[in-house]
């Protein structure tokens, strides 16, 4: 008996030095004069009430001052401190109306947040970063400093007790005492050891399903008393303040099952927010083009993955030590080699939650909002280019819509889709009659399909997946399809049993940005009774300007039966991202159409995008649209795209004054083309290509076309002198 009253008092002493705490590590406190008053009472809500009036003290601290504790600073504003602190250092200081910044510092590393007053969540979850990262645990004796200014409104604030924290105390003492009876009335009935120790063991089991209850309710409080990291609680949207958990927790270590936290994620995403900032900022700092060999990367990089997981820093170390040198920076303002590669933060922000919604779209069923915020993305999209509304969706019912459209993953996508589609109809209009294999084996032998010789790759690529006869026409002068040369080749096709099919009228070439004579290239295909497809990848996004829509080039836009334009050239979508319109969409959900029974779902009798192309499945690309035009709106659109186009002419400007230069072509959205002189043409397109390399090669330039986001006239200035100094060298060294 005697041995149980001592393991009772040994209890009683463990709990009440639980409770009431003992030496740890202190946090000291400096309030700066003139500080705003609201910061002293969010670290007066963070900070247990009771600690912070009993150890008021004077003092003076300087910000940036090492010191070998933890510390908080309530400062006027933020003081950034290149020094290394030995221990954590939280500065807090107002930023704004309503906001505050919070900038926590611990040896090298510095983690900065700026978050609203309101964002008690937030907050809580940085405090309690804080003291997990000073080692604090249970309830530790703090020391806290403030200026004389300050001291007399801390006291003010400071006069309420907690009373939680005394119930809480008078509660565990209670219940302390109620277990010593216990045990005592147990000692003084049970005449058997045996009896006893099977009552003892019954009384413990019943406390540890009380303790384990408790723990359970306990992480839904809000502060935790011995500063334990947030990431332990899973609940802290339900977090009530004035409320602790009255057992102890140790830092969360590495779980090697579970490597990424939600906690862990989002210090992760705030570190990977800064370095995109920093990165889209400041790419001057990096050279255009990379001076790696081929494999270079692949000797270097381990050849399996990795069977533990591995810390975020250390992944982001070897992206900036190993991949980014590798790059080709499309972001550069010396980037001009190819098509503006479109990046915006709506679109960085779009793209994060697409893959966190992580949906996928083929069926209706299968996420309602994907399909309908696409049909609204394909009007938005067609009604701010001004395209007729044969192309779009139309009437409440959009299963009965004659025209429509889609989101492709890139122009290739498109033109498949179109030519694919042209090929259905060709077929369904010789021979009916699905079973008439045999005749419609002859007919699809015989279709050839035409596009100008400057016309995108993509054609090529799609009539040979298309298994189709492809004839590309030559140009006239001014780099647009020969219309007198295609009708000639069309009559030779026919003359020879072949069936024309399907003609491409190129909206921007790739070369030069050339625009096809639509509105004659039209009659043609009309004539012939072929699909016209308006391949307008580049030079369509210019129709959001209603300037640029009254092009000679563009009229007989409505002859067209279907028609393309990619977002990710000048309306800042950063991946891969086309839009698909047509005037008989049905044509392509025939050509497409697949009925597995695990594809049906509840709704069949509406638009299933699995019937808009190649792909069953499809991610959330409509809300990077979405989100660009909600964040820019059209105006700002239209002045990015204003913009590009006046930069290249700038930059063609520039080339005028060089004697040694021609241009070619015209001036036409933002591609500027140019060559050396030579004494024949062939010399100038050999010196030419020559020039190419070496400028590429010095890393300072990337020809030959493209403008992105944040170009300047200064930039386009500078492009200029170093393109005129690398022909100077280029020059000398023939």
């Amino acid at each position: 008996m005697k041995h149980f009253a001592w393991k009772t008092f040994f209890l009683f002493c463990a709990l009440q030095s639980f409770v009431f705490g003992g030496e740890a590590p202190t946090i000291r406190f400096f309030i700066e004069e003139r500080s705003d008053g609201r910061l002293l009472h969010l670290v007066r809500e963070l900070i247990p009430r009771k600690l912070l009036n009993e150890t008021l003290a004077n003092g003076r601290f300087e910000p940036c001052e090492n010191v070998s504790k933890p510390t908080i600073v309530v400062t006027k504003e933020v003081v950034e401190c290149s020094a290394r602190f030995s221990a954590p250092r939280l500065q807090i200081a107002v930023s704004g109306p309503d906001r505050v910044r919070l900038r926590l510092a611990h040896d090298s590393e510095v983690t900065q947040y700026d978050a609203s007053l309101g964002d008690v969540k937030l907050l809580q979850l940085i405090f309690a970063d804080f003291r997990t990262s000073s080692g604090i645990h249970n309830r530790s004796r703090r020391s806290f400093f403030v200026s004389e200014h300050a001291k007399e409104d801390t006291r003010k604030v400071a006069q309420t007790e907690d009373n939680t924290y005394f119930a809480l105390v008078i509660g565990v003492a209670l219940v302390t005492l109620i277990g010593i009876v216990e045990v005592l009335a147990v000692v003084a009935t049970c005449s058997s050891g045996r009896k006893l120790e099977r009552k003892l063991a019954d009384m413990k089991k019943e406390r540890q399903d009380v303790a384990e209850r408790t723990s359970r309710s306990s992480e839904r409080l809000q502060r935790l008393r011995g500063g334990v990291s947030a990431t332990h609680l899973p609940e802290t949207e339900n977090y009530v303040g004035n409320s602790y958990v009255l057992r102890k927790r140790q830092p969360m270590k590495f779980d090697q099952q579970i490597p990424v936290t939600p906690y862990e994620f989002k210090k992760a995403m705030d570190q990977l927010t800064k370095y995109i900032v920093d990165y889209l900022e400041n790419t001057t700092k990096y050279p255009v083009t990379t001076d790696i060999s081929p494999d270079s990367l692949w000797t270097k990089m381990d050849k399996t993955a990795p069977e533990q997981a591995t810390r975020f820093e250390k992944v982001m170390g070897t992206v900036e030590k190993f991949y980014v040198p590798a790059m080709t920076h499309w972001q550069h303002p010396r980037f001009h080699a190819h098509f503006v590669a479109g990046c915006s933060f709506p679109d960085i922000l779009a793209e994060m939650l697409a893959s966190s919604l992580a949906v996928v779209g083929f069926t209706w069923d299968s996420c309602p909002a994907l399909t309908e915020l696409e049909i609204l993305m394909v009007n938005w999209v067609g009604r701010a280019l001004g395209l007729p509304d044969s192309f779009l969706y139309t009437g409440n019912n959009t299963r009965d819509s004659v025209g429509g459209g889609s989101i492709q993953p890139g122009s290739t996508d498109a033109v498949f889709t179109a030519l694919m589609a042209a090929r259905y109809r060709k077929i369904e209009q010789r021979v009916p009659n699905e079973k008439d294999t045999e005749g419609r084996r002859n007919v699809f032998k015989k279709l050839v399909a035409y596009a100008s010789c400057e016309a995108n790759s993509s054609i090529e690529k799609a009539a040979r997946l298309g298994m189709v006869r492809l004839k590309l026409i030559s140009c006239d002068d001014k780099f647009s399809l020969s219309v007198k040369a295609l009708e000639e080749q069309i009559k030779a096709d026919e003359s020879e049993g072949l069936i024309p099919f399907f003609v491409q009228s190129t909206a921007g070439s790739i070369s030069m940005a050339a625009f096809d004579n639509l509105g004659e290239i039209g009659v043609v295909a009309e004539k012939h009774d072929m699909w016209l497809h308006v391949n307008g990848t580049y030079g369509l996004a210019a129709m959001i300007c209603p300037e640029f829509r009254s092009r000679a080039e563009l009229i007989g836009l409505e002859k067209a039966h279907s028609i393309d334009m990619s977002a990710h050239k000048l309306f800042m979508h950063s991946s891969a991202h086309t839009f698909l319109w047509t005037r008989d969409k049905k044509v392509i959900q025939k050509a497409f159409a697949i009925d597995a029974t695990y594809l049906k779902g509840a709704h069949e009798d509406t638009i299933n995008l699995r019937d808009w192309g190649i792909p069953l499945s499809r991610r959330f690309l409509s809300l990077k649209t979405w989100f660009v035009f909600r964040l820019y709106g059209i105006k700002n659109i239209q002045a990015f795209v204003r913009r590009t186009i006046e930069l290249a002419g700038a930059f063609r400007t520039q080339l005028e004054k060089d004697s040694r230069i021609q241009l070619i072509g015209e001036h036409v959205l933002g591609i500027v083309c140019f060559q050396l002189k030579g004494e024949t043409h062939g010399k100038s397109n050999e010196l030419t290509r020559d020039l190419a390399a070496f400028v590429n090669k010095s890393r300072q330039l990337a020809v030959s076309s493209a403008k992105v986001e944040r170009t300047t006239h200064k930039d386009v200035e500078d492009s200029f002198n170093i393109l005129k100094s690398l022909i100077d060298q280029f020059v000398r060294n023939l």
